[in-house]
C-alpha cells in the first residue's frame, strides 16, 4: 500500500471543520413501540411490496426505530429504494427521517458486511445486498445533502467511498473530516480509486487536488483507454453527473 504526500493531506485538512451534529427529532411518547429484547434482526427484507403495504416488503425492528410513525416511514423508504430509486418520496418527510439516528444506523448495517449483515434478514440470498444498498444512499441525494455528509464521513472512516460519491457535485470537503484519512490509506496504484477522486474533486471545484489524482491515475498501467476518457470528460465538462462518469470510465458498471 502506497501513501500520498504530506502536501495533499495538508491541503485537505486545511479545508476541514468539525461537522455540525444532527439533532434527532422526537420520538413522540404516544408512538413509542415497546422493546423486544429477543429481537436481533433490525431490518427484515420480506419480499416485493403487495397492495401498497410496506409491511409486506420490509419490517424495521423497534430496536432500530422505536417510534411507530418513523418506523413505518423508514420501512417505506427502504422498501421503495432497495431495488430502484423512488423519486416519488416527500422531500420534507425524507429530511425529517434523516434527522433520526435510525437512518444512519440502517445505512451502516447495509455497508457492514462483517457484522451488519447479521442484523439484516433477507428472504433470498444475502449476496445481493451490495448491489441494492447504494440506492439507499441515492434516495436522499437530491433532498438531503446536508444530512448526508455525516453519513458519508462515517463511511469514509470505514474506507467506503460510496457516500462521498453520492454527494458528487454537492460535496463540501469541510463537512468530510475523514476524507484525508481515507486518502492516506488508499492505494495510489489503483486506477479506479484515483479516477474516482479526480472526478470527485473536479466536481467539487478543487482543481489542484483533481490534477494530483489525475496524475496518479495516469501512472497506472493497463488503463490507458480509461485514462484518456477521464481526461476528456474533465476537460470538456465543468461538472458531470455520476451516471455519465460511470458509463465513460467503468463502462456502465
Amino acid at each position: 500500500m502506497k501513501y500520498l504526500s504530506l502536501y495533499i493531506i495538508a491541503a485537505l485538512i486545511s479545508c476541514h471543520a468539525r461537522p455540525a451534529k444532527i439533532q434527532e427529532t422526537g420520538p413522540h411518547p404516544a408512538g413509542v413501540l415497546p422493546v423486544d429484547s429477543a429481537d436481533t434482526v433490525l431490518v427484515r427484507i420480506v419480499g416485493a411490496i403487495q397492495g401498497g403495504d410496506p409491511d409486506s416488503c420490509v419490517l424495521v425492528s423497534k430496536r432500530l426505530e422505536p417510534d411507530s410513525g418513523y418506523n413505518k416511514l423508514l420501512a417505506k423508504y427502504i422498501c421503495g429504494n432497495l431495488y430502484s430509486n423512488n423519486d416519488g418520496e416527500d422531500q420534507a418527510a425524507l429530511a425529517e427521517m434523516m434527522g433520526r439516528s435510525s437512518f444512519g444506523k440502517m445505512i451502516m448495517l447495509f455497508f457492514d458486511e462483517k457484522t451488519g449483515y447479521d442484523k439484516i434478514g433477507h428472504y433470498g440470498d444475502k449476496s445481493r445486498i451490495p448491489e441494492m444498498r447504494e440506492n439507499l444512499l441515492f434516495g436522499v441525494a437530491s433532498c438531503c445533502s446536508l444530512q448526508l455528509h455525516p453519513i458519508a464521513d462515517e463511511l469514509l472512516k470505514r474506507d467506503i467511498f460510496e457516500g462521498a460519491e453520492v454527494l458528487w457535485d454537492k460535496a463540501d470537503c469541510k463537512k468530510l473530516p475523514s476524507l484525508p484519512g481515507y486518502i492516506s490509506r488508499m492505494s495510489t496504484t489503483n486506477f479506479f480509486a484515483c479516477a474516482d477522486l479526480a472526478a470527485f474533486f473536479h466536481n467539487a471545484g478543487q482543481q489542484a487536488l483533481c490534477d494530483s489524482f489525475l496524475n496518479m491515475a495516469g501512472r497506472t498501467l493497463g488503463f490507458e483507454k480509461n485514462f484518456a476518457a477521464l481526461k476528456k470528460l474533465i476537460k470538456k465538462n465543468k461538472k458531470f453527473d455520476i451516471v455519465t462518469y460511470r458509463e465513460e470510465i467503468y463502462g456502465g458498471m
